[in-house]
């Protein structure tokens, strides 16, 4: 449901700003762009290296599947 959706999405979201803020004092939307600080931010939110993916892409491809989950969801709820 949307209401799932929107709730685990922001679930993941705070708990990647709550890691940024304590280590960084960043918000949300700065993410780090060195690729060391992203693969540590990745490491204390427990990802870790896969045969086929980084650390840091794996988060990346969370965030990015989260961040777009919220948007349609929020698009969807404002057109209907």
């Amino acid at each position: 449901s949307q209401r799932d959706g929107l709730s685990e999405a922001y679930q993941f979201l705070r708990t990647v700003e709550n890691a940024l803020r304590i280590v960084h004092d960043r918000a949300l939307d700065a993410l780090p762009t060195n690729r060391l600080e992203l693969t540590q931010l990745a490491r204390r939110l427990g990802y870790t290296d896969t045969e086929n993916t980084s650390t840091a892409e794996a988060f990346l491809q969370d965030y990015g599947k989260w961040t777009e989950t919220t948007r349609s969801l929020f698009n969807q709820i404002l057109v209907d």
